[in-house]
C-alpha cells in the first residue's frame, strides 16, 4: 500500500519512464536517458556545480554504448561502468589523488600517504634473467661488458644457483627502488605529512606484529617502532587464527537527496525568449501530409532520425553494409510508430533504400559531411509571428567554404514514371513557403548569403529552391 506521499512520486516516475520508453530507439541513447533525468528533476538534486562535470562524463560514456539508438548489452554496460574511475578535472582542485610516480617533481602543503602497511606488488620470476658485469676498475657496465644469463629452473630441478643469484640482484634493485619511491613521496610535503598504516597485535600477549615484508611501512619500521606508545595502543585490532580482525562491521549509508512530491520543472525566466520576427504575410498554413498516407509519414520520421544520427556520429561510420545491419532497428522504430503489420516489411525496405541512397550519393554525402562550418541537424528555431510564436526545425544547415549558408529540407517523397520536372515543380510549390520561412528566420541571426534546397533520398535528387525576403 503506497503512502499519500509515495503515490504522486510513483505516478511521476511512471509518466517519465513511459515517455522515455516511447523514445527508445528513436533518439540516441544519451538523449533518451538524459531527457528522463531532466524530467525527473536530476539537476535539482545536484548540490555542487562541479558535480555537473561528473554528470556529463556519465552521459558521454553512454554515447560509447549506443548501438542503433539503444543499449545492446546491459551487462556489458554495467561491467564497463564498474571499471571506470570517477575523476574530476584538476581545475581549482583542493585535493588531488595521484600515484607516487606521478607526484615526482611536485610539491603540496599537505601530503597524505594511506595504506603503507599493505604489501606492494611483487614481480613474478621471469623465464630468463641476465646481468651485465662491470669491467675491472669500472663502477658500471658498459658496451661489450660480460653478460651472465640464466634461465628459470627446469621442472623437478631444486635450484639454479646462477638464476637465484641474479634473482637476488633483481629483488635488491626493487627494494632500493621502493626506498627511492618512498623518499619521493614523503618529500613532496611543504608543511604537513600524514602517514597511515594498519597495525596488528598478537592475540596472546598483545604485542604489535611487525609489518608485512615488502610493505612500505616495513621500510619505515626501524624509525616508527621507537615510539614509546606504539606497543601499548589499545585500539589495535586482534589478528586471530583465521587471519581476520575482530571488529564490528561499519555500514556507510549513502545520503539521498529527495525532492518534494509536488516538485515540478521551473518555467522559463521572464524575458528569456528572444526570437526574430516574421511578418504575418510571410506565413502560411502548415504543409499537409495526409495525401502521402500514414505509412509514408512514419517512413519519413525514421529516415529523418537516422539522417540526423549519421550526420552526428560521422558519415565515415556508415556504409551500405552498416545500414543493412540496422534493418531490425528500423523495424522496431516503425512498429512503435504504429506502422501496419502488412506494410512493415515494405516500410523497412523504403527506409533502408533512402539511407543507402544518401550515403552513396555524391550530393547526399556532401549534405551530411562534417567538413562544413557551423553544421547543425534538426536545428530548432523559435520565431515571432505577430502576437504568437512559431517553432521551426531545420533538417540540415551549414556554411560552406565560400561563406554561403545552406538550409536543406529532407523529403522522402517518391516518384515513378515520367514528368519528373513537373513533380519537382509541384514539390517546390508545396514547400516553398516553409523553406522561405526558414531562410527569413536564419537571416535574423546570420549575415551569410542563404541558399535553400530540397533533398529527396529515395530519388537521389537535390533541388534548389529560390530565396526571397531573406536579404
Amino acid at each position: 500500500c503506497l503512502s499519500e506521499d509515495g503515490r504522486p512520486r510513483l505516478e511521476q516516475l511512471r509518466r517519465v519512464m513511459q515517455s522515455s520508453g516511447l523514445r527508445r530507439g528513436l533518439l540516441p541513447l544519451r538523449d533518451c536517458v538524459e531527457a528522463a533525468w531532466l524530467d525527473l528533476g536530476g539537476p535539482a538534486t545536484v548540490e555542487e556545480a562541479s558535480d555537473f562535470e561528473l554528470v556529463d562524463r556519465y552521459f558521454e560514456f553512454l554515447e560509447t554504448m549506443d548501438v542503433g539508438a539503444d543499449c545492446a548489452d546491459g551487462v556489458e554496460l554495467m561491467d564497463r561502468l564498474r571499471d571506470r574511475f570517477v575523476t574530476r578535472s584538476e581545475r581549482e582542485a583542493v585535493v588531488q589523488i595521484m600515484t607516487m610516480h606521478k607526484a615526482k617533481g611536485l610539491e603540496f602543503d599537505t601530503v597524505i600517504l594511506p595504506g603503507l602497511g599493505y604489501r606492494t606488488r611483487l614481480s613474478d620470476q621471469p623465464l630468463l634473467l641476465w646481468h651485465e658485469l662491470a669491467e675491472p676498475g669500472l663502477s658500471t657496465a658498459g658496451e661489450g661488458s660480460p653478460l651472465v644469463v640464466a634461465p628459470i629452473k627446469a621442472a623437478g630441478q631444486k635450484q639454479d644457483r646462477i638464476y637465484d643469484l641474479l634473482w637476488s640482484f633483481d629483488k635488491r634493485r626493487e627494494s632500493l627502488e621502493q626506498d627511492r619511491l618512498l623518499y619521493v613521496a614523503v618529500t613532496r610535503a611543504r608543511k604537513r605529512l600524514h602517514l597511515f598504516a594498519q597495525l596488528q597485535r598478537q592475540e596472546t600477549d598483545g604485542n604489535v606484529i611487525e609489518p608485512l615484508t615488502g610493505s612500505l611501512l616495513r621500510r619505515l619500521w626501524p624509525e616508527v617502532c621507537t615510539e614509546p606508545d606504539i606497543g601499548e595502543a589499545s585500539d589495535l585490532p586482534v589478528r586471530t587464527r583465521s587471519n581476520t580482525w575482530q571488529r564490528s562491521p561499519e555500514w556507510i549509508e549513502v545520503p539521498v537527496t529527495r525532492l518534494t512530491a509536488d516538485w515540478r520543472l521551473p518555467g522559463m525566466p521572464p524575458g528569456s525568449l528572444i526570437a526574430p520576427e516574421i511578418a504575418e504575410a510571410e506565413t502560411s498554413a502548415p504543409v499537409e501530409y495526409d495525401w502521402a498516407g500514414r505509412a509514408a509519414r512514419q517512413i519519413g520520421e525514421v529516415v529523418h532520425v537516422w539522417l540526423q544520427n549519421i550526420a552526428t556520429a560521422g558519415l565515415e561510420k556508415f556504409d551500405v553494409a552498416k545500414i543493412e545491419q540496422l534493418r531490425p532497428v528500423f523495424k522496431r522504430m516503425l512498429r512503435k510508430l504504429g506502422t501496419d503489420r502488412d506494410q512493415l516489411d515494405g516500410a523497412v525496405d523504403r527506409v533502408t533504400e533512402a539511407l543507402v541512397n544518401t550515403v552513396t550519393d555524391e550530393r547526399g554525402r556532401w549534405i551530411l559531411s562534417s567538413e562544413h562550418k557551423q553544421t547543425a541537424t534538426e536545428y530548432p528555431m523559435t520565431v515571432s509571428v505577430g502576437p504568437r510564436y512559431e517553432h521551426l526545425v531545420l533538417d540540415r544547415t551549414f556554411v560552406t567554404d565560400d561563406g554561403e549558408r545552406w538550409i536543406i529540407d529532407y523529403k522522402t517523397s517518391s516518384h515513378e514514371g515520367g514528368a519528373l520536372e513537373a513533380f519537382l515543380e509541384s514539390e517546390t510549390l508545396r514547400y516553398l513557403s516553409q523553406l522561405q520561412r526558414y531562410g527569413v528566420a536564419m537571416a535574423q541571426q546570420d549575415d551569410s548569403p542563404i541558399r535553400l534546397a530540397l533533398y529527396f533520398p529515395l530519388l537521389k535528387i537535390f533541388h534548389e529552391v529560390p530565396v526571397t525576403g531573406s536579404h
